[in-house]
């Protein structure tokens, strides 16, 4: 279930076409974020995590990375997110 909270947060202060959730964890805010017709990607380091967005058929783009070292190009996001990470 996603926090309210957090649902708030995004919409208030997500700007531009793209955005970047920094450890994305299952994919949830990846797949919200992308059904309100922003060009999300989720990264996160952990594989299982990235199959579970997949398996639950999350809309956005996902990648296995670590957040120190992004494998995406560089200014191709307006706005990145990082929560719980």
């Amino acid at each position: 279930m996603l926090h309210p909270e957090r649902l708030s947060h995004l919409e208030r202060h997500v700007l531009g076409p793209s955005v970047l959730d920094a450890g994305c964890g299952g994919g949830g805010y990846v797949d919200w974020l992308a059904r309100r017709g922003l060009e999300a990607t989720g990264v996160d380091r952990f594989p299982m995590f990235l199959e579970h967005a997949r398996q639950r058929g999350f809309q956005g783009e996902f990648a296995l990375g670590d957040i120190t070292a992004l494998p995406l190009p560089d200014k191709h996001f307006t706005t990145t997110v990082c929560m719980d990470v």
